[in-house]
């Protein structure tokens, strides 16, 4: 159990701290299917995220949106930025139900440094927009300009747009 749990603490770990493509990173994880599976029902938030968007993608295992929000949820509930981020983007996408405030808790609570770079940029873009919450502009600005300062293309754009809305 310790192994599978190191492992896939470790794969996520990686795949955030290099410079790996997004095929790679699908490479990875279909290769390690059987021990991020195993992880993921030890009890793991990394290897569940990791499992949720395999689902929710359709890597290595056919696509199945209801096991993508559940292993989304189990990792979220156990403070996973990364599923809390990616639950949230399910949430806005999932045209059956109103989930914007809950997409606006959860990226509340992955927003905990200015390294969550897609939190941030989400975020803005519920401030800018009104979704889930009241439109702020000035928390938009904020959330974008955190996105922006790592180089973030879209978050630079909303950036921009955010500030000639406020007349600046």
């Amino acid at each position: 159990m310790k192994k599978a749990l190191l492992f896939a603490a470790l794969l996520c770990s990686l795949n955030i701290a290099t410079a790996k493509t997004v095929a790679e990173i699908k490479e990875d994880y279909i290769r390690h299917l059987p021990e991020i599976q195993r992880a993921a029902e030890e009890g793991n938030p990394n290897a569940q995220a990791i499992l949720g968007t395999m689902y929710r993608s359709g890597w290595g295992v056919e696509r199945d949106l209801q096991q993508a929000q559940y292993w989304l949820e189990k990792s979220a509930q156990q403070g996973n930025k990364m599923a809390q981020n990616n639950l949230a983007g399910a949430y806005l996408r999932d045209n059956t139900q109103n989930n914007d405030q809950q997409a606006f808790e959860l990226l509340k609570q992955s927003v905990e440094s200015d390294r969550d770079v897609a939190s941030h940029f989400n975020l803005g873009v519920m401030y800018e927009n009104g979704y889930g919450t009241a439109v702020d502009l000035q928390k938009a600005e904020y959330h974008f300009s955190r996105a922006a300062a790592t180089g973030h293309k879209r978050a630079i754009e909303a950036l921009e747009n955010v500030r000639r809305r406020m007349g600046k």
